[in-house]
This record gives structure tokens, C-alpha cells and sequence, in this order.
């Protein structure tokens, strides 16, 4: 396999911190640089030779519906899976993992990440890598460096293991998951989860994540007014 078919996007969530922006429009459908942030995400991800897309909504659900009246951007087909309950960013990839199945990779990337660098580099190291569950898309500077790195492995994820570790590095709110990651996701034990939690758990059994450094371009989590204002 030389490229990854499938993207799950992130788009349930609320965007508290950015209101009232999201009081009537969903974080990842805000404009940034004159165009709605996901678009900026799925021309990014097909660039990186994406094919299909999952979208997961919950707050203003309906705005997605509009945005994706044809069912596919681009050519490509968008599916939305709509949660009734919030299900955080762990139980949203269960879900979809229980309707598509495990036997293909995945990339998954946080609705409200605006990032420059293409990603075709990060795909081809995540499948290069043989021996790993998957593949963390990392920068080596940021406010939440909170990933601990040994060589080419992620080892911890908010110091929760006490490991030790090289040196730390923020993750970017986006990475590919193989087969074996994704039944990770679907056999975990609760359905409202992050995942973070699946990631810590591979990593207690024995399991390797594997790191992949981008420091190039722009990356913003637009989580906050501050941050999207500087994008506008």
C-alpha cells in the first residue's frame, strides 16, 4: 500500500472558547484565509492522496448538511456520522471504526487545525513504518509539549506513564492509524473516550507509536480567539 484511502475529521465538538463565533457555526467551518477551514483540510488530505472522507458532527449538525448537501467534496465522497451524544475524540473514531471496519488505515485529523505543510511525507514515513500501531504528527516547539519522545518513538502522552524520555514535542491533532491501532479503538472498553487514552493503553501493552516531526509551515490550533484571529 503507497497511500492512505480513507480521513476521519474531527468536527463534533462545541468550539466554547471561540464564541460567539460558534454559537451558529461550527469551529471547523469558520472562515480562515477566506475559505472555510475544512476545506483547507480536505485539500490538504486529498493532497496527500486521500480518496473518502468521515466527518463526525454533534453541535450544528445541520450546517454540515448544507456544506455537504452532494455527499463528496471534490469528487470524493464525504460521509457525516452524526452523535447524538458527544462522543470526545476517542469514542468518535470507535464509532466509525464499528461501521467501516479495521482493515485499512486511517488518517485522522482534529477539525480545528489549520496547517500549511503538505502532509504527503508524514503518510509515506507512517506506512514505512513496519513494526508500528501508528504514527503521531508532531512540531518541536509549542505550548503543550507535552509528548514524550525516545529516538523515533513516542513513549509518553501528558506524563501520564513517568517514563523516561529524550525530549518532549506537541502534538499536532493529527495521525494515522493502522489496522492494529483501530481494533485498539474499537475494543476499548467505554464508548466516550479520548485518544489519548487508546494511545496510552498500546503503549502499556507493548505496543510502538511511532513519531514524525513537521516544524515547516504554519501550524494553529484555533481553539481560541486570539489564535483565530491571527489566521483571519
Amino acid at each position: 500500500m503507497d497511500k492512505i484511502k480513507k480521513a476521519f475529521i474531527l468536527g463534533a465538538g462545541y468550539g466554547t472558547r471561540l464564541r460567539p463565533l460558534t454559537d451558529r457555526t461550527p469551529k471547523p467551518l469558520l472562515a480562515v484565509r477566506g475559505r472555510p477551514l475544512i476545506f483547507h483540510i480536505l485539500d490538504s488530505l486529498i493532497g496527500a492522496g486521500v480518496e473518502e472522507f468521515f466527518i463526525n458532527t454533534h453541535h450544528l449538525a445541520g450546517c454540515y448538511e448544507d456544506f455537504f448537501k452532494e455527499g463528496s467534496y471534490l469528487g470524493r465522497p464525504v460521509c457525516l456520522l452524526h452523535e447524538q451524544v458527544l462522543l470526545d475524540t476517542g469514542g468518535g473514531l470507535k464509532n466509525l471504526v464499528g461501521r467501516i471496519g479495521c482493515s485499512e488505515p486511517i488518517i485522522v485529523h482534529n477539525g480545528d487545525i489549520f496547517l500549511t505543510s503538505p502532509l504527503e511525507a508524514f503518510v509515506k514515513a507512517a506506512l514505512s513504518e513496519d513494526s508500528s500501531d501508528g504514527t503521531l504528527l508532531l512540531r518541536s516547539g509549542g505550548k503543550s509539549k507535552n509528548v514524550g519522545i525516545c529516538g523515533k518513538d513516542v513513549v509518553d502522552l501528558r506524563f501520564k506513564r513517568g517514563v523516561a524520555f529524550e525530549k518532549t514535542a506537541q502534538f499536532t491533532g493529527v495521525f494515522a492509524a493502522k489496522p492494529s491501532m483501530l481494533r485498539a479503538f474499537l475494543e476499548y472498553g467505554e464508548d466516550v473516550f479520548s485518544s489519548v487514552d487508546v494511545f496510552l493503553k498500546i503503549l502499556a501493552c507493548g505496543g510502538k507509536l511511532s513519531a514524525y516531526f513537521m516544524d515547516d509551515g504554519i501550524w494553529s490550533d484555533i481553539g481560541t480567539l486570539d489564535e483565530y484571529m491571527k489566521l483571519k
